[in-house]
């Protein structure tokens, strides 16, 4: 790690420091607290060795100054600061029997169901997981379109099993969804005369669509995301056609016939960009995603921005990947401080506010409770398998994401015989076991999300890459500690403009502090 960042585990919790000063993250408490540098120093002997062994390994400080500090560390523990205290178990209920909460969430609670309609796709971007790039993947194809009497089991089932959640989505994967247009219409026609609240969600790489698509999307009021990477240089450059030409004026053109022609389709648009290697400026980026007449009324949070998959491919090292995203996070680390310094920090300013500002706002809003208040420890950011989200496959096989599918990993069920309730309990609580080693003592799992990928290598659980994207995630979260730390040690009030914007725990953080939540 960083040397700016030193990592307290008996407590645990994170020490780091600006140019002015050092703070501790204390998972305990969730706190932040700016200490002085003899605290970082002593405060994991502080009960652990006498004041003469402390004094005798800590030369460089006097006896008065070793008292003082130890008196202090005493006082925020009495306000329950620096406990050490270890998360005792993982699980997804502080049910008794999780296995009988499983199945009520999966018989009950499905929120998505996502239909994998065909792997075929009309482009071939350089970046795409199945563009032959990636080792072990699948690449594009016709062999897997799914017929209409599955896509029809997968809605009944999906439909039978959702009564109690509050919003339900049907959503198209591919490939390309827009290339089996007539199965998507066949498919929410069944599904509206089953039940008319049902909503419906597609994401297309933008260059399928058509008057009568559109006019058909915007009369089903269906959701739609459109994939552009940026300005023109940037997207053509890897969002090309077979032939190698880019994709640009297409998608152009069709946002904008859609802007003018069908407005109540236009309004529930969303972009999905990739972070990709580029010449481009920041402010032209920026400038684009802000001001752009294709975007002009497309609202930030309806921007997503994300960076390749890191699977094993040759895209990373040919564009030195790794290298630019640091590179890129680092300019907009500046870019956001600077911002928020000058108080210029507005809807326009795009790139921070899509790339920075939720982790942001995780920390800002992190619920003050002690960590021992919680009824029961959720497994990082997993999900139960099938419920947030349920894969369907065009031979009518249950994963829990489309990642899954890709690496024919997870099996959890079928149209035919439904969930295999056994084996999904059997891998949460393989997940939870293995989980369970790095968590127990880690200073960030109140920030953490890592799902089942994050542990997840050949068919099987490796504690070896659970490690590996546990180090990542803390670096990631330790540096953003940092930067909300030096904002405000510029200016107080930085943060006071996202107190009145809209900012939602993830459901499952809730759930930990109440059984009120379980919905």
């Amino acid at each position: 790690m960083d040397n700016r960042f030193i990592e307290l585990k008996s407590l645990p919790a994170l020490a780091f420091r600006t140019e002015k000063n050092w703070y501790i993250y204390d998972r305990f408490s969730n706190s932040i607290l700016k200490v002085k540098k003899i605290i970082v120093d002593l405060i994991e002997d502080i009960g652990v060795l006498s004041l003469k062994e402390i004094k005798e390994k800590h030369k460089i400080y006097n006896y008065e100054d070793i008292e003082k500090a130890a008196k202090e560390i005493e006082d925020m523990k009495q306000k329950n600061i620096f406990i050490k205290y270890e998360v005792p178990k993982l699980s997804i209920t502080n049910e008794n029997d999780p296995k009988g909460y499983l199945e009520k969430k999966l018989e009950s609670s499905l929120t998505q169901l996502i239909l994998n309609i065909t792997e075929d796709c009309n482009l071939r971007c350089e970046y795409c997981i199945y563009s032959g790039s990636y080792i072990d993947k699948r690449t594009h194809n016709n062999l897997n379109d799914m017929p209409l009497n599955i896509a029809k089991r997968a809605v009944d089932f999906f439909l039978s099993r959702s009564q109690e959640s509050l919003v339900r989505y049907i959503s198209f994967y591919g490939g390309e969804p827009l290339l089996k247009f007539s199965l998507i219409k066949a498919v929410i026609e069944y599904a509206r005369r089953l039940d008319s609240n049902i909503r419906f969600s597609l994401s297309t790489n933008g260059t399928l669509l058509n008057e009568q698509i559109m006019e058909f999307m915007a009369d089903k009021e269906i959701d739609i995301q459109i994939s552009l990477d940026g300005p023109q240089a940037i997207h053509d450059k890897y969002r090309t056609l077979p032939n190698g030409s880019g994709t640009f004026n297409m998608i152009k053109k069709n946002i904008l016939n859609m802007k003018e022609n069908f407005p109540r389709l236009y309004a529930k648009l969303s972009i999905n960009s990739v972070i990709v290697p580029h010449d481009c400026s920041l402010d032209d980026i920026n400038f684009f995603f802000s001001n752009s007449e294709l975007l002009e009324n497309i609202h930030f949070d309806k921007i997503m921005m994300k960076p390749i998959n890191p699977d094993k491919n040759k895209f990373y090292n040919k564009y030195s990947y790794r290298e630019f995203l640091s590179d890129l996070y680092n300019k907009l680390f500046d870019i956001y401080k600077k911002d928020l310094l000058r108080s210029t920090m507005s809807e326009k300013s795009i790139l921070p506010k899509v790339l920075l500002e939720r982790t942001i706002k995780r920390i800002l809003f992190r619920p003050r409770k002690p960590f021992s208040a919680y009824l029961f420890y959720w497994p990082n950011g997993i999900c139960i398998p099938g419920m947030r989200s349920l894969f369907v496959s065009s031979d009518g096989s249950f994963f829990p994401c489309e990642k899954f599918y890709d690496e024919n990993d997870l099996r959890i069920g079928d149209i035919y015989r439904g969930f295999y309730y056994g084996e999904i309990l059997k891998l949460i609580e393989d997940y939870c076991a293995l989980a369970l080693t790095e968590c127990k003592k880690c200073w960030a799992f109140r920030f953490c999300d890592d799902c089942f990928l994050s542990a997840r290598e050949k068919q099987d659980f490796n504690i070896l890459r659970k490690r590996e994207f546990c180090n990542a995630k803390k670096l990631t979260i330790a540096f953003f500690l940092l930067l909300f730390v030096e904002i405000l040690e510029e200016n107080p009030k930085a943060f006071d403009y996202l107190l009145t914007e809209p900012f939602e725990l993830p459901s499952y953080v809730k759930m930990m502090f109440s059984n009120e939540y379980d919905k």
